[in-house]
């Protein structure tokens, strides 16, 4: 069976309020310069990083699907998101992991041009990865 995680990360120097005003949605979790990632991850953040995460749902491994829903919590901002990351030393990635077993398919890359096209405005960034369990 495969698993897929999708959230938002914004990394950088930057106020984390001022991008949770401009964003209009609240993080699901904010990392400061200087704190601990986790306490499964002893690494110390050299940076300022606000995230949102979507909620797992393992009945839904469309990555498609799951890209757009995540862009369109912020599309209603678009514009000033993605000046905000001209105006600030700020990187924005969407982050999606899948979790395969080893018995399971290899699951679909695929996102559509609507999709893409989201992504582009909002200026995101997307890192897939597919790990093993």
């Amino acid at each position: 069976m495969s698993t897929l995680s999708v959230k938002f990360v914004a990394s950088g120097e930057f106020n984390v309020k001022d991008f949770t005003s401009i964003a209009g949605v609240s993080p699901t979790r904010c990392i400061e310069k200087g704190e601990r990632f986790s306490n499964k991850i002893p690494r110390i953040s050299e940076k300022n990083r606000w995230e949102y995460s979507l909620p797992r749902d393992s009945s839904d491994i469309d990555l498609d699907q799951q890209v757009a829903r995540l862009t369109s919590v912020f599309t209603p901002n678009e514009k000033a998101i993605a000046r905000f990351k001209e105006e600030c030393d700020i990187t924005y990635t969407v982050l999606c992991y899948f979790g395969k077993s080893k018995d399971s398919p290899m699951p679909s890359v695929f996102l559509t041009s609507e999709t893409l096209s989201s992504l582009s405005r909002l200026r995101f960034d997307i890192d897939v990865d597919i790990i093993e369990n």
